[in-house]
């Protein structure tokens, strides 16, 4: 399993601070990455240091058209 897939079912268990995902994980550089990605995707969100399962769908974008 992958870091990606450890953090994201990890974070949709119990939300938690970096901090802990950093004791529990370790890789840093990697974590901060995996945690950029998961937010920037969509799949997860982080308020006020605290990652948690995102909570409404991000809007699809569409690319093409006219």
């Amino acid at each position: 399993m992958s870091l990606r897939e450890k953090v994201l079912k990890d974070v949709e268990r119990k939300p938690r601070r970096y901090k802990e995902l950093k004791l529990r994980f370790g890789q840093e550089k990697k974590l901060q990455s995996v945690l950029g990605y998961l937010v920037e995707d969509g799949l997860i969100q982080e308020k006020d240091g605290v990652y948690s399962k995102a909570t409404r769908p991000v809007p699809a974008t569409v690319k093409g058209g006219k």
